[in-house]
């Protein structure tokens, strides 16, 4: 939520300070113009992308502000930690084993609880699952990229309506409309494209790429811990070693899970 913040933040920004250099009784907002992007993006998104990429799109700008879908990479390791450890102390495996917010864990989980792979083809087939995840979140990236090209050209080819309108116009002088309205229309068109493609789409698929990226990175690091705790290296150990892909103020003390381990003992006591 607080990155929806910051974005409804940064656009209520941007409107302000227009309309500081838009003073003077001008106005940002020109509803012909708006119009006719609106209308323009809706036939290039139907008619070109589809109803499954339109909702494909909508559904990786609403992620980028899901938490629950883009747990923290210290939240998933040390649920992997967590997990590792329930499965080296037999006597509490089924009480302490709990559900991640991190899908990927949870599916790794549950082949690693099958039994059916060596610690190699486990490996390979979470890469494989990985690499599939990063490549739907790039194709979502891809068609922001694709869209932005969009709203610039509706822009121009709103400016291009404005002159030919004046051109003719200024053949029939009788025409109801006039010559600052086509002006005004043409260029607050041509401006609203560039906004959109500039400051949100593009940023966007910026953001969305980035995400993709760390996610991907996360995604590997769970898989070669897989491997590492299937291959026989021990939950601290391999606390150590996820441990260095983490900043100072991250990172999880071993004490942590041995605290959580104690509670978890007196619970199951009393």
């Amino acid at each position: 939520m607080i990155n929806l913040f910051l974005f409804v933040a940064s656009i209520s920004a941007l409107f302000l300070s227009s309309q500081f250099f838009f003073g003077h009784g001008l106005s940002l907002v020109n509803f012909p113009a708006l119009s006719y992007l609106a209308f323009g993006m809706t036939a290039v998104l139907s008619l070109i992308f589809g109803v499954e990429k339109v909702k494909f799109l909508f559904a990786g700008f609403w992620g980028l502000f899901n938490k629950e879908k883009n747990p923290p990479l210290s939240d998933s390791i040390c649920g992997m930690i967590s997990y590792f450890i329930s499965v080296s102390d037999k006597e509490i495996k089924d009480t302490q084993k709990t559900h991640s917010q991190d899908e990927f864990l949870n599916e790794a989980i549950i082949l690693f609880e099958q039994n059916n792979y060596g610690s190699e083809s486990l490996s390979r087939l979470l890469t494989n699952k990985s690499e599939n995840i990063f490549r739907n979140k790039i194709a979502n990236v891809n068609l922001y990229r694709q869209i932005a090209k969009f709203p610039p050209a509706l822009g121009i080819m709103a400016t291009l309506f404005g002159v030919i309108a004046y051109i003719a116009k200024l053949s029939s002088p009788l025409m109801a409309i006039s010559v600052t309205d086509l002006i005004e229309v043409s260029l607050y068109a041509n401006l609203y494209g560039f906004i959109i493609s500039n400051l949100i789409l593009i940023p966007v698929a910026e953001r969305l790429e980035l995400s993709a990226l760390n996610e991907r990175h996360k995604n590997s690091l769970l898989s070669n811990g897989f491997f590492l705790f299937s291959s026989g290296v021990s939950a601290s150990t391999l606390l150590e070693e996820m441990n260095g892909h983490l900043c100072n103020g991250k990172r999880i003390p071993w004490e942590y899970f041995k605290a959580r381990e104690t509670k978890l003992n007196q619970a199951l006591v009393s």
